[in-house]
């Protein structure tokens, strides 16, 4: 069975979208950590506001993630867990 386009392209732009996200986590931390030697209160507060949206963000991209994942396991009958070797191979 082939698998659906659309369902791969939007796993495809998911993954992007936690890698961004991650990006932008880390760099978060970076700055969360200058606020902390900065002694800056107001900054690091502002910092980790930031730092829940993009908690919240990531919950909402892993739970598409995990149907997507689903869904596709479903159309091309692959047990166990789908791996980038198993996403190429769908792909092609």
């Amino acid at each position: 069975m082939k698998a659906n386009q659309e369902d791969i392209q939007a796993l495809i732009a998911v993954l992007a979208a936690e890698a961004e996200l991650f990006t932008t986590y880390v760099d978060l931390l970076d700055q969360q950590r200058d606020a902390i030697v900065a002694n800056d209160i107001d900054r690091l507060n502002e910092i980790t506001e930031r730092q829940r949206e993009r908690l919240t963000t990531s919950r909402v991209l892993d739970a598409r993630r995990q149907a997507l994942v689903e869904s596709l396991q479903s159309q091309v009958e692959i047990t166990g867990d789908v791996t980038v070797s198993e996403l190429l191979k769908i792909v092609s």
